[in-house]
């Protein structure tokens, strides 16, 4: 059996490291370049997970920084409920940024099911040399304890609250581009950003909120859903259309397995949203017919300009007055699936004059 890690003592170690972070107290160097050097990283769970980490040792010196589970060995702790009830809570209440908005970010892959944080993890391309220095972090992080530990981590959150300072609030200034440059242009964004299917998923989102009253979406790998798809469209709180998103090609066993998915819930109607199908060949036409058998009416939208034009003639009303409210949902969508600030600026100068 592990280690538990009271909540209340959690909490008070919290506040006297903040207290620290805003005083004028000279803190660690070492921990404020390793915060904001795991701040660089893409995948941004790697950040409440260091300051996890850190309350833990500071709260307790015995435990082991690299732990995930409370079972794992006499050392362990579950970080992921202390991640939730007391550090997120308390970063949210404080005002300070740790890169992501949801409230138990140690649920995000690679996380999820790990017992343990490793180099071995299955990260996201690119990513793999920031796994091994978040290791590396938590490996010195394991020799912290008592006062050490306490000044790590205010450290730690006095380099997010600089961060937060810093951070500008992207927004809306100029005008919307005319309808038919608008197309041109978010085609050509969504070509250009992905941000391992962020983008494709957040400006999907934003332009079924042309014509659709609810429409809800999840963070990537966010298991933490009720509905299948990426994207899905709601009408008194039961969905009525489930989209599917990808930038980079579909194969037609992934369109067949989304297909027999929606048919065992029972969802009317599917979009396949092919943002990026290039070359790769889907004969849409025969595998839409087959999903007629599950009592689903399927549609394989290749490229968001296809999506974009489909939506066009739906709108109800005016339809260059519903799309010059595309900039702004399509920046809220953005801001929502936590795309980067650089992408949230690109969106606003590929939309907007």
């Amino acid at each position: 059996m592990g280690i538990t890690i009271g909540r209340h003592a959690a909490e008070e170690v919290f506040q006297r490291a903040l207290h620290l972070a805003r005083s004028d107290a000279e803190l660690p160097a070492e921990w404020i370049e390793r915060t904001d050097r795991v701040a660089s990283s893409g995948n941004k769970t790697f950040t409440p997970v260091l300051g996890t980490a850190l309350l833990a040792k500071a709260t307790d010196r015995h435990i082991d920084a690299f732990s995930l589970r409370e079972d794992g060995s006499h050392k362990s702790y579950s970080a992921r409920s202390l991640a939730k009830d007391v550090f997120v809570p308390c970063c949210k209440v404080a005002d300070i940024d740790i890169r992501t908005t949801g409230a138990e970010p140690l649920n995000n892959q690679p996380f999820l099911r790990a017992d343990r944080i490793g180099v071995e993890m299955n990260v996201r391309r690119g990513t793999e040399g920031d796994l091994a220095y978040l290791c590396e972090c938590l490996a010195r992080a394991d020799f912290l304890e008592n006062e050490t530990a306490v000044a790590a981590l205010a450290a730690f959150l006095r380099a997010r609250i600089k961060a937060t300072g810093d951070l500008e609030e992207v927004g809306i200034e100029g005008r919307p581009l005319a309808m038919i440059r608008l197309v041109d242009s978010v085609a050509a964004f969504v070509e250009a950003h992905s941000e391992g299917g962020k983008v494709g998923q957040a400006i999907v989102a934003a332009i079924l909120d042309l014509v659709h009253k609810e429409v809800r979406t999840r963070k990537i790998n966010d298991p933490g859903r009720g509905w299948r798809g990426d994207v899905g469209a709601f009408v008194e709180g039961r969905i009525s259309l489930s989209v599917e998103v990808k930038q980079r090609p579909f194969t037609e066993s992934e369109v067949l397995q989304f297909i027999d998915r929606l048919g065992a819930d029972r969802v009317p109607r599917g979009v396949v949203a092919a943002l990026a199908q290039g070359g790769v060949h889907l004969d849409a036409d025969r595998v839409a017919e087959g999903a007629t058998r599950y009592g689903v009416a399927l549609d394989i939208v290749v490229g968001v300009r296809r999506l974009l034009l489909d939506v066009i003639r739906h709108i109800p009303g005016d339809p260059h007055e519903a799309m010059a409210l595309l900039p702004k949902l399509g920046l809220q969508r953005l801001k929502e699936i936590e795309a980067s600030e650089a992408v949230q600026r690109a969106w606003v100068e590929a939309t907007t004059e």
